[in-house]
């Protein structure tokens, strides 16, 4: 990540992997989660000139969670697609509440990847993946998952 070296973060893979599982590399969450680990690295230098962010990148989700700008973005999404296409909403929040070793059965069973529903999902980068392997960012799971009023309102 070269906005890293730029602050003077070293981001390991470990960082990498554990943001792109939370943001499935969306832009604006994925600024987001960086942004908790340059905060955290100012906690944690030592002297030298480049601070890791592997050893405090599990850290990063509670913060990166608790974001005004995160809980925007999710809501946004979550009223773009109830508004628009309110099928594709209910499809989220199906996927989203399951757990991930059944996501591939449930988009089996709602006629296959190339459903129009997941069609939509996949351009809007909720549903990455493949068929046989096929993942929603946590970061959208856990909204599904935590936000009352959202589930309220894709089951009413």
């Amino acid at each position: 990540m070269r906005l890293g070296r730029r602050v003077c973060l070293d981001v390991g893979e470990r960082s990498r992997r554990l943001a792109y599982q939370w943001t499935g590399g969306h832009p604006l969450l994925h600024r987001q989660f960086g942004s908790v680990l340059l905060e955290l690295a100012r906690n944690h230098r030592d002297g030298s000139n480049y601070v890791s962010t592997d050893p405090f990148c599990d850290e990063a989700i509670d913060i990166f969670l608790g974001r005004d700008a995160v809980m925007t973005i999710c809501h946004e999404v979550s009223d773009l697609l109830l508004e628009r296409y309110s099928g594709t909403a209910v499809r989220l929040h199906e996927l989203s509440t399951a757990c991930p070793q059944e996501v591939a059965q449930l988009i089996e069973r709602c006629g296959r990847w190339h459903h129009a529903d997941l069609h939509v999902l996949r351009n809007f980068g909720l549903l990455l993946g493949s068929a046989s392997e096929p993942w929603i960012p946590e970061v959208f799971r856990w909204f599904a998952r935590t936000i009352e009023s959202y589930d309220r309102r894709i089951t009413a």
